[in-house]
C-alpha cells in the first residue's frame, strides 16, 4: 500500500497501471525474501494521497493478509516547505 515510493515510481517504464514496477519493494519482497509463499495483492499507486489509501487501497487488503507494507507522502528530496 502507498504512493509512488511503494509502487517503484521509476524502477520500470512508466506505462504500468499506477507506474507499479516488479521491482518494488513489496513485490520483490514477497518473491525473493519472504520466508512463506505470499500471495501479493500490489496496491501502491503513484500519486496516492492519504485519502486514496482509505478510499482505494485499504478496502482491498485481504483480512487474511500476513504482511502488509505501506509507505505514504515520501515525496522528491526537497519537495517539504522549509521553514525559515
Amino acid at each position: 500500500m502507498g504512493d509512488s515510493y511503494s509502487a517503484g515510481e521509476g524502477a520500470d517504464p512508466d506505462d504500468a497501471p499506477c507506474h507499479q514496477s516488479p521491482r518494488a519493494y513489496g513485490p520483490y519482497y514477497a518473491r525473493e525474501l519472504s520466508p512463506v509463499d505470499l500471495n501479493l495483492v500490489f496496491l501502491a499507486c503513484t500519486g496516492a494521497s492519504l485519502d486514496d489509501l482509505g478510499a482505494d487501497q485499504l478496502p482491498y487488503v485481504p483480512v487474511d493478509a500476513a504482511l502488509i507494507t505501506l509507505t505514504i507522502c515520501q515525496g522528491p528530496a526537497g519537495s517539504a516547505r522549509r521553514r525559515s
